[in-house]
């Protein structure tokens, strides 16, 4: 991701760019998940975006995550798990996803005394 508003996915075999994504505000973070080929991205826009690069029509959008308040500027996906996700925001808060019902979160963790700036998920005695 980047501030020209762009992910850009790139073949490392051939170092030649595959697609390029195009979103509303500067992009912050993304995450691949590699069960399912999902990309989610954070942007300044206050959104998590989930994108299906895998479609060749119409939106590559699968869906808009929007609870939080202020740049979003961390995500991850949950390992092993295709639907979930946890984002991080400058609204002070963390936010768990499932993507398959995505109108409110999971779970909001509002106990950041600033802004939270990273996030990852990691799973006790799992080996990556």
């Amino acid at each position: 991701g980047g501030w020209d508003h762009t992910i850009r996915l790139w073949d490392l075999n051939s170092g030649s760019l595959k697609t390029t994504l195009n979103g509303s505000k500067a992009v912050h973070k993304v995450h691949c998940n590699h069960l399912n080929g999902l990309v989610v991205s954070a942007s300044s826009d206050r959104l998590v975006r989930v994108w299906d690069c895998r479609r060749s029509e119409g939106s590559v959008v699968q869906c808009c995550l929007s609870a939080h308040q202020g740049w979003v500027v961390g995500v991850h996906w949950a390992p092993g798990h295709q639907h979930q996700l946890v984002s991080a925001s400058y609204d002070h808060t963390l936010r768990t996803w499932d993507t398959r019902s995505s109108r409110v979160p999971l779970y909001t963790l509002a106990s950041h005394q600033g802004r939270a700036l990273c996030v990852d998920w990691s799973v006790p005695n799992v080996r990556r």
